[in-house]
């Protein structure tokens, strides 16, 4: 954030040959272009969608499409200026339904939590020992109910094996 309002706006403003009051990104909208486009450990990709906005704003003002008490940047309008957000919540589930396993993935962004549908049978079996084994698999509620369990039998099956040969 510090780095985000100290170097990379002014920067950026100086390169576009904009000034102070033609274009400012509030803290709101930084937090914002930080938690869902720029979320890598360096500031490149930042740096980039920063010059972007500003490029962007450059254009209105030679247009003459700036308003009069400059432009606002905030977290409302900022897919105006960079697009649709490349990072949404991780969130998939409010309360993690029955059948799903939690575990952590690799990623190249880093950790990610992953969500894993539990199957039938044998191949159920099979990807719980390998979360389980990896250490992926999460303990909790969700765990419980996906506990590894013999396949019961089903109807048809058990009465296939009471009739007589």
């Amino acid at each position: 954030m510090a780095i985000a309002e100290k170097y990379l706006i002014p920067t950026a403003m100086k390169a576009s040959g904009l000034s102070e009051g033609d274009l400012t990104i509030t803290r709101d909208g930084i937090e914002s272009l930080i938690k869902h486009y720029c979320r890598e450990a360096g500031v490149r990709n930042l740096q980039k969608h920063v010059e972007k906005i500003f490029r962007k704003a450059a254009v209105r003002k030679v247009r003459g499409e700036l308003p009069p008490g400059g432009l606002v940047v905030d977290a409302a309008n900022l897919a105006e200026f960079v697009g649709k957000p490349i990072f949404t919540t991780d969130r998939l589930y409010d309360q993690t339904p029955v059948g799903v396993v939690m575990g952590l993935a690799w990623t190249n962004m880093g950790t990610a939590a992953r969500r894993d549908r539990a199957r039938r049978g044998a191949a159920r079996h099979r990807c719980l020992r390998r979360l389980l084994a990896r250490g992926l698999l999460v303990f909790g509620q969700a765990a419980r109910r996906c506990t590894l369990r013999p396949r019961s039998r089903t109807k048809a099956a058990a009465a296939t094996a009471s009739r007589p040969a």
